[in-house]
C-alpha cells in the first residue's frame, strides 16, 4: 500500500512541471489577448554556418494582433516585410513583391502563421506546430519550441523565446547550422478595451 502511494506521489511530482508550463502558457496567452498592438525596435544577428562573421541588422516592428506584423529593417539596408493572413510582402526601394509565391499555398500560410504567432504571443497557434516547454513565471519566462512535423523539423531545430511583460528575445536554431537571435524592445503598447 505504501509503495503504491509513493509511486502515485512520484508520478504526480514528475507531472507538475508540465502542469506549471500549461498554466504559464495560459497566463501568457491571456495577457497577449489583452494587447491590441505593439510597437518597438529590434536588433537581429544572423550567424550563417559558412561565414566567418555574423550579419547584424536592426529596425522597427509593429504588431497588430491577429491582423499583421510589419518588420521594418533600417540597417544595413532598408526593407519592409509585412506578414498578414494574406501572405508575406517584401518592399524594397518602393517596390513590393509577394514572398512565398513559389511555395505551395499552405506552406506560405504556415510560415506566416508561425512567425506572426511567435512575434505576437499566440501560443495556441504555436502549439499546433511545436511541442512547447514553458519555464519561469509571467514576470520572467522562457519557451522552448521543438517542431512537431518532420517537414518543419527539416528546417528548424529549435526556437527559444524569452520575455517578461512582452517577448524580449527570440532565437532560431536551424538544422543547417545557421542561427538567428533577435532582441526586441517594446516602446508602445495599445491594450484592447476591457
Amino acid at each position: 500500500m505504501m509503495m503504491r502511494f509513493l509511486l502515485l506521489l512520484t508520478s504526480c511530482l514528475l507531472a507538475l512541471p508540465a502542469w506549471a508550463g500549461d498554466d504559464l502558457l495560459a497566463a501568457l496567452g491571456e495577457r497577449s489577448r489583452q494587447i491590441q498592438s505593439l510597437h518597438g525596435q529590434f536588433e537581429q544577428q544572423k550567424t550563417i554556418a559558412v561565414l566567418p562573421t555574423p550579419l547584424d541588422s536592426n529596425g522597427r516592428f509593429t504588431v497588430e494582433q491577429g491582423q499583421f506584423v510589419v518588420w521594418e529593417l533600417l540597417q544595413p539596408v532598408q526593407q519592409t516585410i509585412r506578414l498578414s493572413p494574406a501572405g508575406i510582402t517584401l518592399e524594397t526601394d518602393g517596390k513590393a513583391e509577394q514572398i512565398g509565391a513559389s511555395m505551395p499555398k499552405n506552406g506560405a500560410e504556415t510560415v506566416t502563421r508561425i512567425f506572426m504567432a511567435v512575434i505576437s504571443g499566440q501560443w495556441q497557434t504555436l502549439r499546433d506546430h511545436f511541442a512547447i516547454e514553458a519555464t519561469g513565471d509571467t514576470g520572467k519566462w522562457q519557451l522552448t519550441l521543438t517542431p512537431r512535423s518532420p517537414a518543419l523539423a527539416s528546417y528548424i531545430r529549435q526556437i527559444t523565446i524569452r520575455g517578461g511583460e512582452f517577448t524580449e528575445y527570440l532565437a532560431i536554431a536551424e538544422t543547417n547550422g545557421d542561427n538567428t537571435s533577435i532582441r526586441l524592445v517594446t516602446d508602445k503598447v495599445v491594450r484592447s478595451p476591457q
